[in-house]
């Protein structure tokens, strides 16, 4: 960084706050739709691409996508130059093509990924607003000139190690001493800092004493070089169930290291793992199409989804039926038994050396917790062999010359340890004022015991609505499906000797009432708007990247627009309602500025925060193995989200042709389905698209 750097604007209409692919997308659009005006784009990295930033990317790290569909609508990665990378590199667009047959060459490299979204940058005309390596300390909601309600913004100039921090509501964010800090104003704040911005920190007992290396996954793109060079580092040991455990247990043991791998009893379990295609029944499929494959949307219960035509009437036929509901989970067992086996779970020569890495439960219930076997070898190979043990027991303690204590009294002696904790999903940036967290769905320790009590009523009526439309996700109706009895019937209980009564596999039914008793999940409407500034009219806050789903592309620049036209007051006059509290089919009125309510009745701040609480609490039973708990994550459901922005917006929501047939039957959706979008949306508001 220049120690010559210009201070930044004092004053700027809009602010955004994340430079990866969804704050990417929301400054092109905003950029394309308001060409003069101007725009702030801030990141604490020196590069940009967030997770994709050139000093986060790792050696092998690849994009769980496929080439085609992890890009910009209207910015075609063979198109951009750059972003055609092999694995060794960046290739030619012909070279890439031939390695289509491969399925190693499908996969993004990160070298690849990253040129390619800091070309789309100059593409996007985005360069001259960028300032990297720039810390949000804070946000303070206050009165700006002219009556207005704006943000007043605290950050800091950074490099490397730069900053303390504690992120969180209630916590701090502490500047080193000498670095540089700014106020700035702005009118709208655009948080689009995702989910992969803060670690969850490591707490074991002894970790002060360990003597050896500890490591956050997030920290591998500075230090996995090295600790792979290491002479000294022959045995390294990695904690969690994640793909990114699962990218770190391959990297180390592909480099000839010893592999320890402990996932914990008593968390989530491991992730399920899958080819990039997989068979139903005698159909090849791309998993990532299947996902946004019309038909496939009906197979999932989904609170958002259609209610009315003939995709309403398969889907009740499918969800309020006994006979559908039998067929439905029928599907999910056998397609999760047939994954299993495509994937090389079942390969396992009778040992049993893969048992502990069995996902937990039915892949119905995983959501994001879906990685891809996008290695260039049998990352099962290496547990097969012995080089990488799995340990499935909860960790007691760590003691000198690196020692790690497991329960049943097993030892583990390692030269490292890589902790994949996941990701905080409290705000990466500190808002105030506290007191308004709760009305913004914002995730906050403070809340008053009266708050709290909103909470609990707004959770049981959205769980009774939730009950009453899909009893099959009612806890108690959850029967033992076929999945379940097909793995006891092949590796047991689960139950080992030496851990108590507890079940391998639990339902996580303590930790996630404890983490509800600390935070409160977010509460967004449509994932994206906090309820007061909705109810209000005042609108200058959105949060991008809240929402966790496979299509993470798509899902940015359809938010971004909406984002954009939530902001600028041009959503749809009446657009449709999660609540069946106020009948069927009902539609909300969206308020004008200063109109205060939404003008229709019962239509309250309790009832948008309502219809936000669904949004959140829908996940908590539709994916129980995933963090849907406390945020949107879902991966079926993905379409029928797209068509609920898409409606909102006015825009047309069946994109196939042909009809109902076209849909059921037309593939998968993708980025050519919705090429050109900003400018359909700007066309039917009747105003002309100015390129900038």
């Amino acid at each position: 960084m220049s120690p010559t750097r210009a201070p930044p604007p004092t004053h700027i209409p809009t602010l955004i706050i994340g430079a990866g692919i969804q704050g990417l997308a929301y400054a092109h659009t905003h950029h394309r739709i308001s060409p003069h005006e101007p725009l702030l784009i801030l990141d604490a990295n020196a590069s940009v691409g967030g997770v994709w930033a050139k000093e986060n990317i790792y050696p092998g790290m690849k994009s769980n996508n496929l080439w085609g569909n992890y890009e910009f609508i209207d910015f075609p990665m063979g198109e951009a130059g750059s972003g055609m990378g092999g694995d060794e590199g960046n290739v030619g667009k012909e070279e890439f093509k031939q390695r289509k047959g491969k399925q190693f060459g499908l996969h993004i490299p990160g070298e690849a990924m990253h040129q390619y979204l800091d070309e789309c940058v100059d593409k996007m005309g985005l360069r001259n607003f960028l300032r990297l390596q720039t810390k949000v300390l804070g946000a303070e909601e206050v009165d700006l000139e002219g009556g207005t309600k704006g943000w007043v913004v605290r950050l800091v100039d950074v490099e490397d190690g730069d900053i303390e921090q504690d992120i969180g509501p209630g916590g701090k964010v502490k500047p080193a001493a000498g670095a540089r800090e700014y106020e700035i104003r702005c009118k709208n704040l655009i948080i689009a800092t995702g989910l992969c911005s803060v670690p969850n920190p490591m707490h074991i007992n002894g970790q002060e004493s360990f003597q050896k290396s500890i490591i956050n996954f997030s920290e591998l793109g500075k230090k996995a070089l090295a600790m792979l060079k290491d002479e000294n580092i022959k045995h390294v040991t990695v904690s969690g169930g994640t793909k990114a455990a699962y990218d770190a247990v391959y990297m180390f043991a592909s480099q000839g290291k010893k592999v320890t791998w402990i996932i914990r009893r008593t968390g989530h379990g491991p992730c399920w793992m899958s080819p990039p295609y997989v068979y139903i029944g005698p159909v090849r499929c791309w998993l990532e199409m299947l996902v946004t494959s019309r038909w496939m949307t009906w197979l999932s219960p989904c609170i958002w989804g259609e209610r009315e035509g003939a995709a309403g009437w398969v889907r009740r036929a499918l969800h309020d039926t006994r006979v559908g509901r039998w067929v439905v989970d029928g599907f999910w067992s056998n397609l999760s038994m047939g994954t299993l086996q495509q994937a090389g779970y079942l390969d396992d020569d009778g040992e049993g050396k893969l048992k502990a890495l069995w996902p937990v439960g039915n892949a119905w219930g995983y959501a994001t917790q879906l990685g891809i076997l996008n290695y260039r070898d049998d990352v099962f190979e290496y547990v097969r062999k012995g080089q990488v043990e799995v340990v499935r027991k909860d960790v007691l303690g760590m003691g000198e010359g690196g020692k790690v204590l497991c329960e049943g009294g097993k030892v583990v002696e390692t030269d490292a340890w890589v902790a994949s904790t996941g990701w905080r999903f409290d705000p990466a940036v500190k808002l105030g004022p506290e007191e308004n967290l709760i009305v913004w769905g914002v995730p906050g320790r403070g809340y008053t015991e009266g708050q709290r009590e909103l909470v609990r009523m707004l959770n049981k009526e959205a769980d009774r609505q939730i009950w009453r439309r899909f009893p099959r996700l009612k806890p108690e109706s959850r029967r033992r499906d076929g999945f379940l009895e097909e793995r006891e019937k092949l590796w047991g209980t689960g139950k080992e000797e030496g851990e108590g009564s507890g079940d391998v596999f639990p339902t996580r039914a303590e930790e996630v009432q404890k983490r509800e008793q600390e935070y409160a999940p977010w509460r967004l409407w449509r994932g994206i708007a906090p309820p007061a500034q909705v109810v209000s009219g005042e609108r200058n806050l959105v949060f991008l990247g809240m929402i966790m789903t496979i299509p993470t592309v798509l899902k940015a620049e359809i938010s971004a627009l909406w984002a954009f036209a939530y902001l600028n007051q041009l959503l749809e006059p009446r657009v449709r309602a999660l609540s069946t509290s106020y009948g069927k089919g009902v539609m909300l009125e969206v308020p004008e500025v200063g109109k205060g309510l939404w003008g229709v009745p019962g239509m309250t701040l309790k009832a948008v925060m309502l219809d936000a609480t669904l949004f959140t609490r829908f996940g908590k039973w539709r994916h129980p193995f995933s963090r849907a708990d406390n945020l949107p994550d879902f991966t079926f459901d993905a379409l029928p989200y797209f068509d609920l922005l898409l409606g909102d917006l006015g825009l047309r929501q069946r994109r196939k042709g042909w009809g109902f047939l076209g849909e059921a039957f037309g593939g998968g959706y993708a980025q050519k389905d919705y090429r050109g979008l900003v400018d359909e949306w700007v066309k039917m508001k009747g105003g002309n698209l100015k390129q900038a």
